[in-house]
This record gives C-alpha cells, sequence and structure tokens, in this order.
C-alpha cells in the first residue's frame, strides 16, 4: 500500500501538534503529554503506538470511539443532507486508527483520516468512522459552530492518480480527493442522536 499523501515526519508533526487539543463527540483528546495522549501508528509515523484516550469526564472508552455509530450518522446525513446512505458499509475511527492489519478495501479510508488528524485545528472534531460504497465515502463532522459538515470522498485509480500527477513519485500520488463539501445547520438533538 502507498503512504497517504501528506505524511508528514515524525519530528515536525510532534513540534506543529504539542499542544494541540482536539474535541470530539463531547470529549477531549489531546497531544500534549496531559491526561489525554493521542498517539500516532507506527506504520506510518515511526514508532509511535495507536491510542486515544478520552478523558474520565466524557465517557467515551479509546477502544469504542465511533463503533455502531453507522445507522445514526446514516439517520443524520439522510435528514441534514438529503442522501440515503442506508445501503452504505460503515467503519469506525477505531478500526481505521490502528497499526494492526486492516481489509484492504479500508486502507484508502485509514490514508483520510490521517490526513484530517494531520490537518485539524484546535477545537474541532475528528470523525467518528465512515460510510462507504465501491469508490465513494462519506463522513459527517459537527464543527466548532455547531453546524455539520458532510465530507464526500472519492477513491482515485492508480492508472488517473498517476496521469493527473504526471512524474511525481509513487508515494506522493494521493489514493483520493475530496469530491464535495457541504455545511449545513441541524437541530442540537439531530446531532446528539449521532452520539447516543
Amino acid at each position: 500500500m502507498k503512504p497517504c499523501k501528506k505524511i508528514l515526519s515524525l519530528a515536525l508533526t510532534v513540534t506543529a501538534l504539542l499542544s494541540l487539543t482536539v474535541v470530539g463527540a463531547g470529549a477531549a483528546f489531546t497531544l500534549n503529554g496531559g491526561k489525554t495522549p493521542l498517539t500516532l501508528p507506527k506504520d506510518t509515523y515511526g514508532t509511535a503506538t495507536p491510542a486515544v484516550h478520552a478523558t474520565k469526564e466524557s465517557g467515551i472508552e479509546e477502544s469504542t470511539f465511533g463503533i455502531g455509530k453507522g445507522t445514526a450518522m446514516a439517520a443524520v446525513i439522510d435528514t441534514v443532507f438529503g442522501y440515503d446512505l442506508r445501503e452504505y458499509a460503515y467503519v469506525s475511527y477505531v478500526e481505521l486508527w490502528t497499526d494492526e492489519a486492516i481489509p484492504e478495501e479500508h486502507a484508502w479510508l485509514q490514508c483520510i483520516l490521517r490526513d484530517i488528524f494531520i490537518e485539524i485545528e484546535e477545537g474541532q472534531f475528528m470523525p467518528m468512522g465512515f460510510l462507504y460504497k465501491d469508490d465513494t465515502a462519506y463522513t459527517v463532522v459537527e464543527q466548532p459552530d455547531g453546524t455539520l459538515s458532510l465530507t464526500q470522498y472519492s477513491l482515485l485509480p492508480e492508472t488517473n492518480a498517476v496521469t493527473a500527477q504526471g512524474n511525481e513519485s509513487s508515494s506522493d500520488i494521493p489514493e483520493y480527493q475530496v469530491a464535495d463539501t457541504q455545511v449545513k445547520r441541524a437541530d442540537r438533538a439531530l446531532i446528539d442522536s449521532m452520539y447516543q
């Protein structure tokens, strides 16, 4: 498998993220070595081991973040954005945030999750997981202002990616692209239904 498109060196990543706090699904995660460390999978980022430790106040366990949220996520997407994704498969954050072997069909989704992590800013939410079918995936994420952001991703076939990228090395060729992003307001109770 090719590495994700936005892989940074471990030193740059750690330096840039030392004081970052990421808030997701009502739980705070931090990278500052405090009470809730978030480390990076070793197969991509060096020797770090994967772990997400939620604060005790959040009640979210590190081994269950996003597990079983596919039906709720699909219902929210249908209600707010009008996309019926009930026939899509679901994979959770915790199933992708691992250095263990994952199914090949999840490799590009793992890259998306890692790239989101690299780009996330303080106070933003990580996705709980992805709804996917064939070469298309969706995730909906609450924004700091209380809106919902729906992002559609498309897997790039290797031949199209090579053509689009010219003579770049294979490690620089992205596996996916952002096909569409929509942001809409939603009722607080509806947003909360994704987390229950």
